[in-house]
């Protein structure tokens, strides 16, 4: 483990870098916030999705904005001390003080990913039997199955406790020294991502084969039309978040690796730039609200196409029928 002057601890805290790069998410914030209570507003109000895949997205924007606030704090913690502690063993934090808040910080995450997870099987399910599982009972037992799988993750990554001893720059991390930055959780979250995309291209690829298959009865092709475009949103929805997720942790995985024979300090307030979470949180809501759009859009022009087709199609078989009496 390095050892870390004084004078450098104060120059990381009190850069600029950082400091701006608080004032930057602080900004972010309000605007992922007001665009999340619209997109909640639109979810409930449109009735685009059945109910049980709104209740899981509405929870998902919602931890979403949970684990951003979490971030954010930590930073704006850190950052209240560079001003008003002029020693670095002021501004250093005990790894027993973050412990609780990191742990916190951590679960919300963990949330978000699982709930991925719920809503793959949740469009899964609506493909095969959409009667069945689009009741909000059903999002809601998901919802809380994701939430106890999430809660048996983080324990699991943080039973041993805060590390005694360590004192830290901020709460974000166990470890914001680069030299000593731990990759074995990281790892985890990574195998969790990669394999919902996987979930999420395949349930794409899945839906569209079915979406080949005709029916001559207009309401059995509208839900099955309903049911394609809601299942391919809900998948790129997901996928947009499951990336930026990785990109975060695959780039500090990367860069932990490239930076450990040779690291420095100051490296940490650049990391801090890439976190994703903030980005996460205005992008989520504002693709609900496209794919809203998109999806009034294709519902009208699917009705349309459908009528127009159907009435095409009983008009030639009318036709036939007239020609077969007439012999």
């Amino acid at each position: 483990m390095n050892i870390i002057s004084d004078k450098e601890i104060l120059e990381v805290r009190t850069s600029q870098v950082f400091r701006f790069s608080v004032y930057f998410i602080d900004t972010s914030c309000i605007i992922s916030m007001a665009v999340t209570v619209l997109a909640i507003f639109q979810l409930h109000s449109k009735q685009v999705f059945n109910p049980s895949t709104t209740r899981l997205l509405i929870t998902d924007l919602v931890f979403i904005n949970i684990h951003n606030l979490s971030y954010i704090f930590l930073q704006n913690w850190s950052l209240f001390r560079s001003f008003f502690y002029q020693t670095a063993n002021d501004i250093m934090f005990k790894s027993e003080e973050c412990w609780p808040h990191h742990v916190t910080n951590e679960f919300t995450k963990v949330v978000t990913v699982f709930n991925q997870f719920a809503l793959i099987i949740n469009r899964i399910s609506v493909t095969i039997d959409s009667k069945r599982f689009s009741h909000a009972n059903y999002g809601f037992l998901l919802a809380i199955l994701s939430l106890i799988a999430s809660t048996v993750f983080t324990a699991q990554q943080h039973f041993l406790g805060p590390i005694h001893g360590m004192r830290t720059t901020s709460c974000f991390r166990e470890s914001d020294v680069v030299l000593d930055l731990k990759t074995e959780h990281i790892i985890p979250y990574l195998a969790i991502c990669l394999t919902s995309i996987v979930c999420s291209l395949l349930l794409i690829i899945y839906v569209k084969k079915t979406q080949k298959t005709k029916t001559y009865d207009i309401e059995s092709e509208y839900t099955k039309k309903e049911a394609v475009v809601s299942s391919i949103s809900v998948a790129i929805l997901g996928i947009i978040q499951l990336v930026l997720f990785c990109f975060y942790d695959t780039f500090l995985t990367i860069f932990a690796k490239l930076t450990a024979e040779n690291p420095n300090v100051h490296d940490t307030n650049i990391i801090g730039w890439f976190y994703t979470s903030p980005l996460n949180a205005i992008i989520s809501p504002t693709a609900v609200f496209l794919y809203i759009s998109w999806i009034k859009k294709n519902r009208q022009m699917h009705i349309r196409k459908m009528t127009k087709v159907n009435k095409s199609e009983n008009g030639c078989h009318f036709q036939q029928l007239s020609v077969m009496w007439n012999k």
